[in-house]
């Protein structure tokens, strides 16, 4: 077996091994990011969830029944510089809770 002549192979250039770092980096950062956008939706939810609203003679079940569908109404989705992203509408989804009787505690 020979080895390689090392004076005349060539080396991997600096720019070309920071670009590889760089990249497998940020393919490490996407699962982040993924769970930090889930994260966000999930707290979205809670602040929107039923627990503020009360309506004579409503079970719990009807109330968190009733929440939900308003929040699926008043999801929207978006678009961002990160890609389509799903936000809720505050304002639709207290004037949908308000329209089945419910008020704000």
């Amino acid at each position: 077996m020979t080895r390689p002549d090392p004076r005349t192979e060539t080396p991997p250039s600096r720019r070309g091994a920071r670009t590889a770092k760089r990249s497998s980096r940020s393919f490490n950062l996407a699962p982040t990011i993924v769970w930090l956008i889930l994260l966000g939706l999930v707290a979205g939810c809670v602040s929107s969830g039923a627990g503020g609203w009360t309506k004579p003679g409503a079970t719990e079940e009807q109330v968190n029944h009733d929440s939900a569908d308003c929040l699926f109404g008043a999801k929207k989705i978006v678009p961002s510089r990160e890609g389509p992203r799903t936000i809720v509408d505050q304002d639709r989804y207290r004037q949908c809770m308000a329209n089945r009787g419910y008020t704000s505690r």
